[in-house]
């Protein structure tokens, strides 16, 4: 996908009839423009936001050049934030994961481009896909106003969403989003070294593409899986599991964290692990635990860094296992720790 900026020309003649309906008009923006969309009045009010606030129009493309999508970002000198309006993609290739990327696309120009210290936006109550697609960016409600919209008879809440960036120490830009099977080629890559070359996990195998895209697919389907982003590139990532399958476990999770070889002690496991922790909660977990291979003394294959790592994110060790798992010829412990929310 590439991004740029929008030529009224070339691109009016095909965006326009994107939107079919007056509801889907009124959710993308609150009735601002005519509807059907008129060159004219949509002329008028990219113009009216360009003036007011700084607004540049942008489109998405393939890489052959066909639209995808469409969407307006300007930045608030003052504040330091930037605001995407008017977000829309081809509605003949929904499902194909192109508004995620379209707005990865567009947080990662804010940050990187215009100097943004967080991307915001806003959506309506009733755009349920909308809402769904920038939370698997990385964004998170911030304020929510209520009946704040009517359309024929609904009433729709205003959510203001946001995105804020954190800064390695190289100061590029971190940040995070849900996970997806297609990042399955990338997660296997980061988590293969510690299979095959660590006793931090007990598989002797690294598991394959297909194998592992399943994971993701059967952890995402009741809890929260995240990846780190470091610019464009997947640096680390974290998830939650169920402990037990027994209902009484209900409100404890497991909690599992893996982070690049080569970009440790960046930030990204903190930031991942806070992230985990603010979602399971809403969702009503209340006890977290967390597994770590073990050994007295570190060698070659294995160190205390995880165990470091828990007990600085506020976990408590409560059990030391003996000798539970032998890997490269050697028996190694298992310490887990515990975390109330």
């Amino acid at each position: 996908m590439k991004i740029r900026e929008y030529i009224e020309d070339k691109d009016f003649p095909i965006l326009k009839d994107w939107i079919t309906d007056e509801r889907t008009h009124a959710m993308w923006c609150a009735n601002r423009t005519s509807f059907p969309l008129q060159k004219e009045s949509f002329r008028q009010l990219l113009d009216d936001i360009a003036e007011r606030c700084g607004d540049r129009a942008f489109v998405a493309t393939d890489e052959d050049g066909k639209l995808e999508g469409f969407f307006c970002y300007s930045i608030n000198k003052d504040t330091g934030e930037g605001m995407l309006k008017f977000v829309m993609v081809d509605p003949a290739r929904r499902g194909k994961g192109l508004g995620r990327e379209m707005i990865r696309h567009a947080v990662q120009y804010a940050f990187d481009e215009t100097g943004a210290s967080a991307v915001q936006l806003m959506v309506f109550s009733a755009n349920e896909r909308a809402g769904k697609c920038y939370k698997s960016v990385g964004f998170t409600e911030r304020q929510r106003q209520e009946k704040a919209f009517s359309h024929n008879g609904e009433e729709w809440d205003r959510i203001n969403m946001v995105m804020k960036k954190t800064e390695d120490k190289s100061g590029h830009a971190l940040w995070l989003r849900e996970a997806c099977p297609d990042d399955a080629d990338r997660l296997v890559q980061i988590y293969a070294y510690y299979v095959l070359n660590t006793a931090v996990s007990f598989e002797y195998d690294a598991p394959t593409v297909d194998e592992f895209r399943g994971r993701i697919i059967k952890t995402t389907a009741k809890y929260p899986y995240l990846v780190c982003m470091l610019d464009d590139k997947i640096i680390g990532y974290a998830y939650a599991g169920a402990y037990s399958a027994r209902q009484a476990y209900d409100w404890t999770a497991t909690t599992s964290i893996y982070v690049d070889k080569e970009y440790r002690r960046m930030g990204a496991g903190a930031l991942l692990y806070g992230e985990l922790e603010k979602r399971l909660r809403a969702q009503g977990v209340v006890n977290l635990l967390a597994g770590a291979a073990f050994c007295e003394e570190e060698d070659e294959y294995l160190s205390h860094d995880s165990c470091k790592f828990h007990t600085r994110m506020g976990y408590t060790q409560v059990a030391h296992m003996k000798a539970v798992g032998k890997k490269f010829d050697r028996w190694y412990d298992l310490l887990w720790y515990q975390k109330r929310l």
